[in-house]
């Protein structure tokens, strides 16, 4: 299952065992593959929410009722083997730096949205640091024709 945190001052989706007892505090979507993922943390995503969804404070909430079903997903988008390996690939390098750095999605992120941490793994982390992996017009779910691009450099 990917899920994420409803009040958060980050947006960062992870994959949850589906036997765990989940808190009101967190949107669960059925998904168990990278694809869905990559467009979910992808910057365009992260946009749309905090346009759309609520903040609590100075954090951001996702409300799937308000970002989540509005999205313009890309048509076919669970399938799409582009977004699968860049999904699968931006996934497993932010587990082995958290794991390497003995942190959670939090410190993580506050690494990542720090302007002074210029580490070379931070760097990596931002799908926007380097080369398109894929791009391309999609039709999406709703019948307009969107530009999407995802960088990563992995």
């Amino acid at each position: 299952m990917l899920a994420c945190s409803l009040i958060s001052k980050y947006l960062a989706f992870a994959f949850l065992s589906a036997a765990n007892a989940f808190s009101h505090n967190v949107a669960v979507f059925p998904f168990v593959n990278y694809a869905p993922f990559c467009v979910l943390q992808s910057r365009i995503h992260d946009r749309w929410s905090s346009f759309f969804s609520s903040t609590l404070e100075d954090r951001q909430g996702y409300r799937p009722s308000d970002c989540f079903e509005t999205f313009p997903f890309p048509e076919g988008f669970e399938t799409r083997p582009q977004l699968e390996a860049a999904g699968k690939e931006y996934y497993e390098f932010r587990a082995a730096l958290m794991v390497r750095h003995n942190e959670g999605l939090t410190k993580t992120y506050n690494r990542f949205h720090d302007p002074n941490d210029r580490s070379a793994e931070i760097q990596r982390l931002s799908m926007g640091a380097s080369k398109p992996a894929t791009h391309g017009r999609f039709k999406t779910s709703h019948g307009y024709g969107v530009l999407v691009s995802f960088r990563i450099s992995m």
